[in-house]
Order: structure tokens, then C-alpha cells, then sequence
């Protein structure tokens, strides 16, 4: 599969500081746009609440992504509902493409229920993998997170079959 992906791959800047031709660039850029009040407007919001140069980060991110945006891409996704997700969505916001998310473990439970209600309710859809995830999402914002289960489900197995892999488990473990 790996070969036949061929578009070029294009990294953020980490550490806006490090780039700052390109984020000044893209600000100029994308400034004129008209979602731009109301994103700026959105992140400024976020940045009182959450005062922090991560947030600071996350919005030159999505200014630069903004900027050189690909015509081509319809839609964006970010793995993870903690930054990237702050990058894809106030993306969203400054270029009107519809935005989605996967979550996992850590992402859900040190983002703040205030951030990721408002993710929630502007991402097209959401999944995770867990049952506690879900309903740690779910109850945030009803309908609009999806459950991917994987790993062993043990409700499946018989009880002898279940008892076994635990002692297997086990022995493997210690």
C-alpha cells in the first residue's frame, strides 16, 4: 500500500519560532480570508481559557495549513482529540472543509470536557476504541462519536476458553 501513496508529505513547523517566515506568510495569507474573524475569534476564546503556548502553537499550525491548503483534499482528519484535533478544527474554520476525529486513550481523558464538547459538536464524526471512551464522548455529545472496538472481546468466549487464556496470561506476564 505504502507505494502507491505518491502526493509529497508536508510537515507543520513543530516550533513556530523555527519557521517563522512561514507561519508570518501564511498569516498574511489566510487574514484576508473571510472565516478568519470568526476563527481567530473562536481560538482567542480558547487561548483565555486555556493560556498556554500550545494553543499559541496550534493556531500558527492551522494557519499554515490554512495557507497551503491542497484544492484537492476535501475533508480533514486528525488522529487524536487533543492538539491535532485543535489544528484540524480551527483549519476547518478558516478554510470551510468538513473535519473528523479518531481518539484513544490519553487524548480523551486529559482534554478538558469544554474542548472536546466544542470538537465534538463541529467535527463531521468521531470514532474510539473503547467503551469508555465512547461513553466518556457520547455523553459529551450524543450520536456523533463511533465505537471501533479491537482487541479481545471476552463476552465472546466461553467461560473454560476465558479462564484459560487469564492462567495463560498470567504465566506470560510473570
Amino acid at each position: 500500500m505504502h507505494e502507491k501513496i505518491n502526493a509529497p508529505v508536508l510537515y507543520l513547523p513543530e516550533y513556530l519560532f523555527k519557521e517563522p517566515i512561514r507561519v508570518l506568510r501564511s498569516w498574511w495569507q489566510v487574514r484576508s480570508n473571510p472565516r478568519y474573524k470568526s476563527a481567530r475569534r473562536t481560538w482567542l476564546r480558547h487561548l483565555i481559557r486555556d493560556f498556554s503556548p500550545n494553543r499559541v502553537r496550534r493556531w500558527g499550525q492551522a494557519l499554515v495549513l490554512a495557507a497551503e491548503f491542497s484544492t484537492e483534499i476535501g475533508h480533514i482528519y486528525a488522529h487524536f482529540i487533543h492538539t491535532p484535533a485543535s489544528v484540524a478544527h480551527y483549519t476547518s474554520m478558516l478554510t470551510g472543509h468538513t473535519w473528523s476525529v479518531s481518539s484513544h486513550a490519553k487524548d480523551i481523558w486529559l482534554t478538558p470536557n469544554w474542548e472536546k464538547t466544542e470538537k465534538l459538536e463541529s467535527c463531521t464524526w468521531a470514532v474510539t476504541c473503547t467503551n469508555y471512551g465512547y461513553r466518556n464522548l457520547n455523553d459529551l455529545v450524543p450520536g456523533k462519536t463511533h465505537l471501533s472496538y479491537h482487541g479481545l472481546d471476552t463476552k465472546q468466549l466461553s467461560l473454560k476458553i476465558t479462564q484459560i487464556f487469564c492462567v495463560i496470561l498470567i504465566r506470560v506476564i510473570f
